[in-house]
C-alpha cells in the first residue's frame, strides 16, 4: 500500500539503497518510487520435490475410480 511505502521510506531515510522483493516490487506504483528502490530475486528450491510430486500422482492414480 502507499503507506507501506511511505513506512519504509522513512525506516531508509539518509540511506542509499532500498532492497525488497521482485514480488512486492511490481506491486508499488513506479511514480512514487525514487531510484534507490532495487529488487532482489528470491527463489524457492525443495529438496526431494521431484520424488514428492511422484508420490501425490501415484496415490492419486490409485484411488482413481473408473467412470
Amino acid at each position: 500500500t502507499q503507506g507501506d511505502i511511505e513506512r519504509i521510506r522513512a525506516a531508509a531515510e539518509g540511506k542509499d539503497l532500498i532492497i525488497t522483493t521482485e514480488k512486492d516490487l511490481a506491486r508499488f506504483d513506479p511514480a512514487r518510487l525514487d531510484g534507490r528502490w532495487h529488487a532482489l530475486r528470491v527463489t524457492m528450491v525443495i529438496e526431494g520435490l521431484q520424488t514428492m510430486l511422484e508420490e501425490i500422482e501415484q496415490r492419486a492414480q490409485e484411488r482413481r475410480v473408473s467412470r
